[in-house]
């Protein structure tokens, strides 16, 4: 089992699972998907404002190769 490796943020690393609440799932027309949510500010390690939540949004669109499913006329 590969070791997982920490990843710095603009907040700083992320401490645990308990980090990142996940409040909404939306989907789109287009199949896109919104996550949206806060971060636990006592579980991050740049605490810069003393906030204790950060919210945060996070989008994946849905890519569609050139002309797949596209037609006009």
């Amino acid at each position: 089992m590969e070791k997982a490796t920490a990843v710095n943020t603009c907040l700083g690393v992320l401490k645990g699972r308990d980090c990142i609440y996940l409040d909404q799932v939306k989907q789109d027309a287009l199949n896109n998907l919104t996550f949206t949510g806060d971060i636990n500010g006592h579980l991050i390690s740049q605490c810069r404002d003393e906030k204790d939540w950060f919210p945060y949004t996070l989008t994946l669109y849905t890519h569609l190769p050139a002309g797949a499913g596209l037609f006009y006329l």
